[in-house]
Order: structure tokens, then C-alpha cells, then sequence
């Protein structure tokens, strides 16, 4: 997956069109023969940051924190006018249109002085806290004891400045860790630095049939959810995306 990303919004072409670079970060393993494999992907590649916790479902908010950490150990949350987009490794991303979305209208909220994060804003069904053992994301009253989320994020992709990116940053020493990191950082966290939600949802193609054949130019995150036989047409949807470009 990290080689299909690269190949589309980190090819040299689009990056340059677009003005940005991509990052993967990627947590430790106890897999020996993995952990060889990572460290030589990272030092061939040059785009991919090992952190120090081990990688697992449940330490995503860890992710999250040491991310955070490197982008602002490495001078990348000083600027007042740089985006940073957060997406999980299974989305397309249209990067024209994503090019256009920030030249307007993240300018408009600049412009009224907003903290913002713009993002498919989670339906209110997902604001409760699953309590079921059964669930993935069974979470106990020790571990939030709250009947309710804030309003969150969608994990798939979201963006904000990265000025925005540091003030959450700042707001880790300060509320407790929770593992749903989506309600961590998008909820908790920004609720903390009264940072605003922006609602793209209309933005976003979530799982869409293994069928389609190409993303609408409307379209800024198409997110096909790890599933198999809709990534072997990865390709030929991000050709559409290209063709809808050149076709301008």
C-alpha cells in the first residue's frame, strides 16, 4: 500500500504540481526478519519514520503523539501557511483537487481567524462509547468514563494547518491518553484548543462498490477500505484521477 501512495500522490510529478511530501510513519515490531525489512524500506526510500512503540491497533493514539512529535522536531509545524493531511494507508487522495480545496477554502477560514480540522465529521450513532465486548473498539467507564463522544473525525484522512497539528500537540501534557486515537486527537484533543470542525463528508467516497472503475472529480478522499479486490483496481482508478487532471 505504501508503494501504490507513492506512486501516486508521491510521485515526484505530483509533488512537485502540488507543493508537498509524504511521510509514513510505522511503529516497531517484534518480527525480527519485519523489523530488518522496515529499516531497509526506510533508509532506501527515505520516507518512512520508525517509531518507538510497537505497532498495534490499540497504540494508534501512541502513533498519533510520536508523529506529532517528529513533524515538530523536524521544523514541519512552524509555518503558519503549511497543511498537513493525515490518512490512513487504504485512501486515494485526489491530489488536484486537494491542491484547490486548501488554495480556497482553507484561505477562507485563515481569513476569519479559525482553528480548524476539515474532515467527514462522524455520524451522532458514533459518538456513544461501545460498551459491548464483542465490538473493536469496546471501550471501558475506567477508560473513559463520559457517556459520550465530542464531535470527531473519520481516521480516513483529515487536514488542518500545521499550526493546528502543534496546538494538539501542545494539548497531549494535558488530557489523558485515551487509545481511540480518532477521538483522541479529533475530539479530545481539539476540544482542549477550541480548534473547529469543517465537514467535507461530501468530499469522501467511503468503501464503494469493488466495481468502480473510476473517482468522480468531486471526489477528495476515496477510501476503499483495505478491501482486496477493490485495491487491484487502485491503479486504474488513481489513472482516473490523472485523466480527469489533464483533461482540464
Amino acid at each position: 500500500m505504501r508503494r501504490f501512495l507513492r506512486y501516486s500522490i508521491g510521485n515526484p510529478a505530483v509533488a512537485t504540481f502540488v507543493n508537498s511530501s509524504i511521510a509514513f510513519f510505522v511503529g516497531k515490531t517484534t518480527n525480527t526478519e519485519l523489523s530488518e525489512e522496515l529499516h531497509a524500506e526506510a533508509e532506501c526510500e527515505g520516507d518512512l519514520v520508525l517509531l518507538d512503540h510497537v505497532d498495534t491497533y490499540r497504540d494508534l493514539t501512541l502513533k498519533f503523539i510520536g508523529a506529532t512529535k517528529w513533524l515538530a522536531a523536524n521544523g514541519c509545524l512552524s509555518s503558519s501557511t503549511d497543511v498537513i493531511v493525515k490518512l490512513d494507508d487504504d485512501v486515494i487522495v485526489n491530489a488536484f483537487l486537494l491542491a484547490s480545496y486548501i488554495k480556497r477554502r482553507m484561505a477562507a477560514t485563515e481569513t476569519r481567524n479559525l482553528e480548524t480540522i476539515h474532515c467527514a465529521i462522524m455520524p451522532p450513532i458514533y459518538l456513544k462509547p461501545m460498551r459491548s465486548k464483542k465490538s473493536k473498539w469496546f471501550v471501558t467507564e475506567e477508560e473513559y468514563d463520559n457517556d459520550i463522544y465530542p464531535p470527531f473525525c473519520s481516521g480516513a484522512a483529515y487536514l488542518m494547518k500545521a499550526s493546528v497539528l502543534a496546538l494538539l500537540g501542545k494539548a497531549t501534557g494535558s488530557v489523558p491518553f485515551f487509545w481511540v486515537d480518532d477521538v483522541y486527537a479529533t475530539g479530545l484533543l481539539r476540544m482542549a484548543q477550541n480548534v473547529t470542525l469543517v465537514n467535507i463528508t461530501h468530499m469522501y467516497s467511503i468503501v464503494p462498490s469493488y466495481r468502480t472503475t473510476y473517482i468522480s472529480n468531486k471526489t477528495l478522499f476515496f477510501h476503499w477500505g483495505q478491501t482486496p479486490r477493490l485495491f487491484k483496481r487502485a491503479y486504474r482508478l488513481w489513472a482516473s484521477v490523472l485523466r480527469q487532471y489533464l483533461n482540464m
